[in-house]
């Protein structure tokens, strides 16, 4: 059973400013009503693959100041559907090299936030398909 599964009618999840290291993926599946997730200030250093799976109202990623150095594939998509999300901040991490997959399929992307990461390494590729990206910082 899921940790989330009773709160079907959460719009927002805030849990910043924990120790939380790691985050299985589908943990969040029955948040069907997310539209908003925040885990700023963690100690996260992978997002998993699937992580934010079945959230298809979701917008609004927030993973700012962990230790992420990787970021999985399929980790910020619905691979059989629409995807929403317009805003990610992935701020004050530890990424050095950031792949086109990254953020494949976001086609609403609209903010992204990269800055005050170690990067060296940015794909040829990585914003070819970011049709509605407004604004990267």
């Amino acid at each position: 059973r899921n940790l989330f599964s009773n709160l079907v009618s959460l719009n927002e999840l805030n849990l910043n400013t924990n120790e939380i290291d790691k985050i299985d993926a589908g943990v969040f599946s029955d948040l069907k009503n997310l539209v908003y997730i925040s885990l700023n200030r963690n100690q996260l250093k992978i997002c998993n693959k699937d992580l934010f799976k079945n959230l298809l109202n979701l917008n609004t990623v927030y993973l700012e100041d962990n230790q992420i150095e990787h970021i999985e594939e399929n980790c910020f998509n619905n691979e059989n559907s629409m995807n929403l999300i317009d805003t990610i901040s992935l701020r004050n991490n530890r990424l050095k090299i950031v792949e086109e997959f990254y953020f494949k399929n976001l086609n609403k992307l609209k903010y992204l936030y990269l800055d005050k990461n170690e990067i060296r390494i940015l794909s040829s590729n990585l914003f070819n398909k970011l049709f509605n990206l407004e604004y990267l910082y």
